[in-house]
């Protein structure tokens, strides 16, 4: 055995020093340690997820006095992770208010003042292309489903039921863009048909006269103004550095108008999953 691993087994012995390891045990553990060690894209573990594998791995591995002082140590360490959960959970009031007065703000304001304001600049747009509207429509329709499984999987996967409230948050915040389509998460998400459905429709929405795409950019600002005058309501300003990593101009005004382009007169069908979010 070299220096490099005689070490690291002797500190794998350290750490689990009340179990009393046989060299061999410890050598075992070393290999489970490094294999859990490897992260790749989503290549991971939840908690419960590597609690199990781990419960399953120390029974092969320690004796059965040990073994029996391993899971009950576990299961103190699961009571105390849920514990955690729950007092996280009981701070998310709030994040569910804010949340709540921003999809009122867009049901009551936005999508009003947008949905008039569309129909002038993207009535002949959409009513000369609506094969291709509806297929652009259709794969957003799929992504905003997409992400929304996407979102409930990794909560549930993460927290399990302990979290409702922070369920609640999420499940709210990713409802609004079944009102307002999100075009850039969107864009990034694309395959090569679509993108290149989008793309036409892109240089579509950039030839809309100045003075309707001006409206369309003030209306958008307006929703920022009124997100940052109710966000000290609910949260207190948080502290150190930021980094905002922007894009120019010329691309967010791009993506307003195609967000707007994409506004569907049933949302997207969201009444469908409000149960979840708003109960």
């Amino acid at each position: 055995m070299n220096t490099t691993l005689s070490i690291e087994i002797d500190q794998i012995q350290q750490v689990f020093q009340q179990f009393n390891l046989s060299e061999e045990q410890a050598l075992r553990i070393y290999y489970h340690e490094k294999e859990k060690s490897i992260f790749q894209n989503n290549l991971h573990f939840s908690y419960w997820e590597e609690a199990d594998h781990d419960l399953h791995f120390f029974r092969s591995v320690l004796k059965e006095e040990q073994f029996r002082q391993y899971e009950q140590q576990l299961k103190d360490k699961i009571l105390h992770h849920e514990h955690g959960l729950a007092v996280q959970d009981n701070d998310k009031q709030k994040e569910i208010a804010y949340y709540k007065e921003v999809l009122d703000y867009y049901k009551t304001t936005l999508l009003p003042a947008l949905t008039d304001l569309r129909f002038f600049p993207f009535f002949g747009l959409i009513f000369s292309e609506r094969s291709k509207y509806n297929y652009l429509q259709s794969e957003y329709k799929k992504f905003v489903q997409y992400t929304r499984k996407d979102m409930l999987v990794h909560h549930f996967r993460n927290y399990r039921q302990l979290m409702p409230n922070q369920l609640k948050v999420s499940l709210l915040s990713h409802s609004l863009h079944f009102y307002l389509p999100d075009y850039s998460s969107f864009r990034d998400q694309m395959d090569i048909p679509t993108k290149s459905m989008a793309q036409y429709f892109e240089e579509k929405v950039c030839r809309v006269d100045k003075t309707s795409k001006q409206a369309i950019v003030d209306i958008i600002a307006e929703l920022d103004v009124f997100t940052n005058s109710i966000y000290p309501n609910y949260f207190e300003e948080s502290c150190g550095w930021h980094v905002d990593i922007g894009i120019s101009e010329e691309d967010a005004i791009l993506n307003s108008l195609m967000s707007v382009l994409l506004i569907d007169k049933d949302h997207y069908e969201v009444d469908k999953y409000d149960i979840y979010s708003l109960h």
